[in-house]
């Protein structure tokens, strides 16, 4: 299941779609909905990963800090049930 092969792409095609993949992974988003996102933006795949980083810094920001048990702060990660991305007012 890998929907980074293309007989047509690039090393840089590859290298931003590795790079979609992980980001997306830790939005918590479904493997069909990342081959989803990676079709319908197949001509600009920067402005994906762009989006995405977004997202994920709107995640972060909005997750509070919690102390450990050391005084140290972590971030939580956000859940996984978010979905940011609508097509046509439906959230895929």
């Amino acid at each position: 299941m890998s929907y980074l092969d293309s007989s047509e792409g690039t090393h840089e095609q590859v290298d931003k779609s590795a790079r979609i993949c992980e980001l997306a992974l830790r939005l918590g988003y479904r493997d069909v909905k990342t081959r989803m996102l990676l079709g319908q933006w197949a001509r600009n795949l920067a402005g994906l990963e762009r989006r995405l980083l977004d997202e994920l810094d709107r995640q972060i920001a909005k997750t509070p800090n919690s102390p450990t048990r050391n005084g140290d702060h972590t971030c939580q990660i956000a859940t996984p049930g978010q979905e940011p991305f609508t097509v046509e007012g439906f959230p895929i």
